[in-house]
């Protein structure tokens, strides 16, 4: 709607505007690009920065339809000026950095988790072949055929996200969780850990509580989760307390006289936060996309440097690198948007590090070496 206004607005007919687009990837929506093309049609737009960590949409929108492009790479449009990771990193205007994908198998579910996949599994295929025998939709267009008011492909799409929320519940990610909070909090860092669900944020917070730690920030989104009709009158109140007062908990959390604290982030805060000081970031639940993973891993990427032009953290000492975590199902599409991701943001393979279990021990292994659907 302001866009629209502006557009419209009678101090910018028959006037040449540039138009600077800030996290442009956004701006790739429907309504957006309905009123930037309208823009560029009646001829007000003499150019158009845009500008986005993330250009690439998952519904296939984007921004440079209307800003014109100059070919292809990987397969998508090609913006004027690409500037990645690698090339941040060999200008040294970002921290050096370290992406630690811990890869989940089959084998780190427990029986019941392995059985209550197997049975959503099942499910969703079934509502996927009744949606293509009933509704004409293919597999690989269930996303986009959403709330679209046919009821086989929002079940399937229902089950699939009943699935992945199960995935991002295994007991072994909370394992992995408490053993790296314990780590980092040992050493008086500022972090934040990302899930999709309140309850999970809940259970992290239990982990840190019962293992001594100082009661952790939590941050909530404000939109409702689905896990909401599954709590407690006790746990709805106290969810909701972290909707409530979630704008005071993130001032006092991002103040750099903070100097340490974790930050608990409910499907939130992957984007628009700035915080030097912060020593690590988990993603704990798998994101929905690349784009989510990049917009995450920027959240890391602030830094303050000394005199000396060296790195340091808050108490000035020299950092080695930041630290990133990532958890993923092997061999799920999940796993696939760490290579998309890797590509997308042309990041190095030195700054992967791998994480298998094998015989128990989590074994680790220099490089990307993830398990693809």
């Amino acid at each position: 709607n302001s866009l629209k206004r502006i557009v419209n607005h009678r101090n910018f007919h028959n006037k040449q505007t540039i138009y600077i687009l800030d996290e442009a990837h956004k701006a790739g929506a429907k309504g957006c690009m309905k009123q930037l093309r309208e823009a560029n049609r009646i001829g007000t737009m003499q150019a158009c920065l845009a500008i986005s960590g993330t250009i690439h949409r998952t519904d296939g929108r984007c921004i440079m339809d209307i800003t014109g492009h100059d070919g292809y790479y990987n397969g998508k449009r090609k913006p004027h000026i690409v500037y990645g990771y690698r090339d941040a990193l060999k200008d040294d205007v970002i921290p050096p950095f370290k992406i630690h994908v811990y890869q989940m198998s089959w084998y780190d579910m427990t029986y019941d988790e392995q059985t209550q996949y197997k049975a959503l599994t099942k499910q969703a295929e079934i509502a996927v072949s009744n949606a293509y025998k009933e509704h004409g939709v293919e597999r690989n267009e269930l996303r986009m055929a959403y709330n679209a008011g046919l009821h086989w492909v929002d079940m399937a799409n229902t089950l699939y996200r009943k699935r992945k929320r199960l995935v991002n519940s295994i007991e072994m990610r909370f394992t992995v969780a408490e053993e790296t909070l314990m780590h980092h909090a040992s050493l008086g860092h500022k972090g934040i850990l990302m899930h999709e669900s309140i309850a999970g944020i809940t259970r992290i917070k239990n982990i840190m509580l019962d293992n001594g730690l100082e009661k952790p920030y939590i941050y909530h989104s404000g939109d409702k989760p689905e896990d909401w009709d599954e709590a407690t009158p006790q746990e709805l109140a106290e969810w909701k307390s972290y909707q409530k007062n979630r704008k005071g908990i993130l001032r006092e959390w991002l103040d750099p006289r903070t100097e340490e604290g974790i930050m608990l982030s409910v499907k939130s805060l992957t984007e628009g936060i700035n915080v030097p000081e912060m020593d690590f970031n988990m993603l704990l639940s798998s994101a929905n996309s690349p784009t989510g993973i990049l917009q995450a891993i920027g959240r890391s990427l602030r830094g303050n440097k000394n005199e000396e032009g060296q790195w340091v953290d808050r108490y000035g000492a020299p950092i080695e690198h930041k630290n990133i975590y990532i958890l993923v199902q092997g061999g799920t599409t999940d796993a696939d948007k760490i290579q998309y991701a890797q590509e997308e943001g042309d990041i190095p393979d030195e700054c992967f590090v791998t994480y298998n279990r094998i015989n128990g021990d989590w074994v680790k292994q220099a490089g990307q070496h993830i398990d693809a659907s």
